[in-house]
This record gives structure tokens, C-alpha cells and sequence, in this order.
């Protein structure tokens, strides 16, 4: 699965990075030759005139390299970039603070959906610890309240487990709505702990999770746009990446092979920005 989802995105990054570059050249070709039609209206200035063969093929040169140059200046400098998947549907990568978002933000935690933010349950360095801290820092009874609440009405039975904070688990992909003022935060189970608080390896149960993520987002997302970090990280014995966690969520959709109903970003910090977008030159 994962040589063919390489091989895709090769050929979606290719594309796009084509057709960016190409908008933005043609885009500064014509700026340049709207200015020079309007310099000829008056007349071939004198100092062209008396310009050598070779200073006027450098200035025809200069005029075409201005496009090239402003094309990949604006690849480099960008702040966001989107990606196609399904139709006309695209997803967004863009560089911000996710919980700076208003409309739905995605939270993956793990499948007990803990609330003990001691960086041993949960690390506050993640986003389900930024979450509970930005949120529910002096009030986790209530979010644990909202969560088990949810979760009774869900119809699905846990699996108990000897482990510190909550000793039921659910499966990958259980989501939980928590509204929090302009935002809804949709949690999503996407890690699998042992007794210890050790992750367990589960490649099939992060895709599982990405699947029925993007189902409820289709069926339920009441044409809120979404946003949602890079999901994935951390979570393998096997290092992904920034780019393997897009690829991933980008392959997922399109396999879906369902039309979007809603604008959907993938919020990347500022400080990764930069990386994210040399991986997708």
C-alpha cells in the first residue's frame, strides 16, 4: 500500500509543482509585457536605439528571466499550498496555529481519550496535550464527563486494560465531538498504548482511523471547514515524516473516491512550514 501511494504522490507532486510555477510565470510574463507595450506606444526609447546586438539580446533576456525569477520566488515564499484529490476538490497545506482555526479542528489521541496532561499519559507537546491545556487546563472532570458520555452512546463495547489514567480503550478511528466556543474539536482515537504507556505499532489501525476520520468528515461536517495537524507523528517504530503524514491523509481521500463537501487544511507550524514545503517542490 504504501509503494502505491508513493508512486501516486510523485506524480501529483510533479503536477502540481508544474502548474504552480507555470501560473506564476505567465502570470509575471504578462506583467512584463503589458509594461513593455506600454513603453512601445511611445515610440523605441533613444537608449535602445543605441544599444549594441548584445545589450538588447540582454534585455530581452532580463525580460524573460523577471517571470522565471518571480515564479520560483513565490514558490519559496509561500505561506500555504493545496493539493488535488477528488474532482475539483483539493486539500490545503498552510502554515499557522491550528487552534488559532475557526470550524472544526481535528485532535488525534489516543483510545482510551485520556485527559491527564503529566507528559508521561500525555505529553503536553503534543496536540491532544496543547488541546487540554489550551481548553480544559482547570477543568478536565468536564471534558472526561462530555467524552464518557459520547462514548456510552456509541454503541461500542471498550476493551479494559491495566494502565495509568483510563482503563478502557476503544477502537482506532472512535471520534468524540467536544464543542469549544467558535470551534468544534473532533477527537479521534489514532494511538494504541500497552499497559505501560507504551505505543503499540498498529500501521493498519492509523489508516483504519484515517478512513472513518474522512467518513465522518463527509457525512457530518455540517459544511464547517476543517482543519487538522499533521496526524501520524510519532506514532511507529518506523519514523514517517512530515510529507509521509500528508502523502497519507491525501491517498486516503482519494480513495474514498467521495466528493468533499467541506474545505479541508492541514495546519503545519510555522517553524515546519519551510520543511514541509521544500518536501513538496
Amino acid at each position: 500500500m504504501q509503494d502505491i501511494i508513493f508512486g501516486e504522490v510523485l506524480i501529483m507532486k510533479f503536477t502540481f509543482i508544474n502548474s504552480y510555477t507555470q501560473d506564476k510565470f505567465f502570470k509575471g510574463l504578462s506583467l512584463v509585457s503589458s509594461i513593455l507595450t506600454i513603453i512601445l506606444l511611445f515610440g523605441t526609447p533613444d537608449i535602445l536605439q543605441e544599444c549594441t546586438v548584445f545589450c538588447k539580446y540582454f534585455v530581452i533576456f532580463l525580460l524573460f528571466a523577471m517571470p522565471v525569477v518571480y515564479s520560483l520566488t513565490s514558490w519559496h515564499c509561500r505561506k500555504r499550498f493545496s493539493i488535488p484529490v477528488v474532482g475539483e476538490k483539493y486539500i490545503n497545506v498552510l502554515s499557522g496555529d491550528l487552534f488559532n482555526q475557526k470550524g472544526i479542528i481535528v485532535i488525534p489521541v489516543n483510545s482510551a481519550f485520556d485527559t491527564i496532561v503529566d507528559n508521561r499519559i500525555i505529553a503536553e507537546s503534543t496536540v491532544h496535550g496543547s488541546f487540554i491545556n489550551k481548553f480544559f487546563k482547570n477543568n478536565t472532570h468536564r471534558l472526561d464527563l462530555e467524552i464518557k458520555q459520547q462514548l456510552a452512546n456509541c454503541g461500542i463495547t471498550p476493551v479494559k486494560q491495566n494502565k495509568a489514567g483510563n482503563c478502557e480503550k476503544y477502537p482506532l478511528g472512535t471520534i468524540v465531538e467536544i464543542p469549544c466556543g467558535e470551534v468544534k474539536a473532533v477527537l479521534v482515537a489514532i494511538t494504541d498504548f500497552d499497559d505501560d504507556n507504551h505505543i503499540i505499532d498498529n500501521p493498519e489501525g492509523y489508516f483504519q482511523a484515517l478512513f472513518r476520520l474522512f467518513q465522518y468528515i463527509c457525512k457530518c461536517s455540517q459544511a464547517l471547514p476543517v482543519y487538522m495537524p499533521l496526524i501520524g507523528l510519532g506514532i511507529s517504530k518506523v519514523a514517517m515524516s512530515s510529507e509521509d503524514s500528508i502523502r497519507n491523509v491525501v491517498q486516503v481521500v482519494r480513495s474514498l473516491h467521495m466528493n468533499l463537501p467541506v474545505e479541508i487544511s492541514i495546519v503545519v507550524l510555522p517553524k515546519e512550514f519551510p520543511k514541509v514545503n521544500k518536501d513538496f517542490e
